[in-house]
């Protein structure tokens, strides 16, 4: 615990996410063992409730777990999770950050170039995606033109579009703690965590969740590493994962001086294709960030407690949406509904070539299906938005760089979606007027 709190104070508690490890995949013992120790973590972060810094210190420890016994190898997980419950943290923690500097040198030496799969590495990697049984990815694996930004200059154009904006928010309409505290304590709230927060609905995210997704900033990856979590009959354990993992992104339940941290995610860059596929150049009229979009994976607990949330709230929201306007409709009925429909719209409207200035076609695509009624989740959004979060990207070389991010949203989670749904109301409004 003092090793813990040393971290904390010094400010290198979240310092394992500088270095990049892919997550061994536990499969029978080694389950039942990593499980023994997350379950151990949860019950002492259970213990420090009274302090709500130590409380979160440990919580993070839990959500660091994949990185310190699942980095080194298959082979090695049960070794070191009897490490873990001997109390031997500062032996783990070394022995990441030993893996870490030492792929950080040999990628120094031997830096990334970003070179393209051969097409026998993609049917390689599209079969394994399929035998995993994430069609989707497999399809995407051979039919994608998207491939990874590992130049030298990726980090400078990734910088030019992570443009700041102020967090200095205007708080004069903000509800305050006292507000949210008796929120909480309404039947109505009450009724919405128990019901659509419950162990069950969170197991069953984590057991539907598609095989072999990304790994967020941490190593977790939801089906692989959560999902057994509740195969066994556990519930007092259970009920510590719904507790410490998911419901503080719901409610906002952070140490302040994490929030920066927990609100972060891990940052990689796309190389944008145009009309021909190509990459687009930096020359001419285009801008010099112009060839590589950006992408953030958040946490797998966040994705999670921001996909029950919005479970809980499409339907009103979609009722407060759908019924401003009688000229104004949403395609969210299905996965890229809106993007299909803008699609067909725009071949229909392909032959109406003369338009009347004074009431014009227009065709607006929306992907707000996720949005939601504020108030109940207030405490998420002012520790997932309320300030600059950390966003880490490492570059060809292995060098992690901190990249402080006060704008857009983060892959995976879906009540991001409300930031456009609002900024989008006023402008359909003027438009559907």
């Amino acid at each position: 615990m003092q090793f813990l709190s040393d971290k904390e104070i010094s400010g290198k508690l979240f310092e394992l996410r500088d270095f990049t490890f892919t997550s061994a995949l536990p499969v029978g013992k080694d389950r039942t063992k990593f499980a023994s120790c997350m379950e151990k973590v949860l019950v002492l972060a259970d213990i420090f409730q009274d302090s709500i810094r130590a409380h979160d210190t440990l919580r993070h420890l839990a959500r660091s777990l994949p990185t310190l016994l699942h980095s080194h190898g298959f082979k090695t997980i049960q070794t070191l999770c009897n490490r873990l419950l001997k109390g031997d943290l500062e032996w783990l923690w070394a022995s990441c950050t030993k893996i870490g500097r030492t792929r950080q040198t040999r990628l120094e030496a031997n830096p990334h170039t970003g070179k393209a799969r051969t097409a026998t590495q993609l049917d390689a990697l599209a079969q394994k995606l399929a035998r995993a049984g994430n069609f989707f990815k497999s399809c995407q694996a051979v039919c994608s033109d998207s491939t990874p930004s590992l130049c030298p200059h990726t980090l400078a154009k990734l910088q030019a579009k992570n443009l700041q904006g102020s967090v200095d928010f205007d708080k004069t309409f903000w509800p305050s703690a006292a507000d949210m505290n008796a929120l909480h304590q309404e039947d109505d709230w009450r009724r919405v965590a128990e019901e659509r927060f419950s162990v069950d609905n969170i197991r069953k995210y984590f057991a539907r969740s598609p095989h072999l997704s990304v790994q967020d900033a941490d190593g977790w990856r939801p089906r692989e590493h959560v999902a057994f979590l509740f195969s066994e009959d556990n519930e007092e354990f259970h009920i510590l994962i719904r507790k410490h993992m998911v419901m503080p992104f719901v409610l906002g339940d952070f140490y302040p001086g994490h929030s920066e941290e927990v609100a972060g995610g891990k940052y990689f860059a796309l190389v944008k294709p145009n009309a021909n596929g190509a990459p687009i150049p930096n020359a001419g009229g285009a801008s010099f960030d112009a060839n590589v979009r950006g992408r953030v994976i958040c946490s797998t607990w966040r994705r999670c407690s921001a996909s029950r949330a919005v479970a809980e709230s499409s339907l009103a929201v979609a009722d407060y949406l759908l019924g401003q306007y009688d000229n104004f409709l949403q395609f969210a009925g299905q996965k890229h509904g809106a993007t299909r429909c803008a699609q067909i719209v725009e071949l229909l409207l392909a032959n109406q070539v003369d338009h009347d200035v004074s009431d014009p076609l227009v065709a607006v695509q929306l992907g707000a299906s996720n949005a939601f009624c504020l108030d109940k989740y207030w405490g998420y959004f002012l520790s997932m938005l309320g300030n600059a979060s950390t966003m880490r990207f490492s570059d060809n070389e292995g060098v992690t760089h901190h990249l402080p991010c006060s704008k857009g949203g983060q892959q995976g989670d879906g009540l991001e979606t409300i930031r456009f749904a609002v900024t989008v109301h006023p402008s359909i409004r003027r438009v559907c007027a």
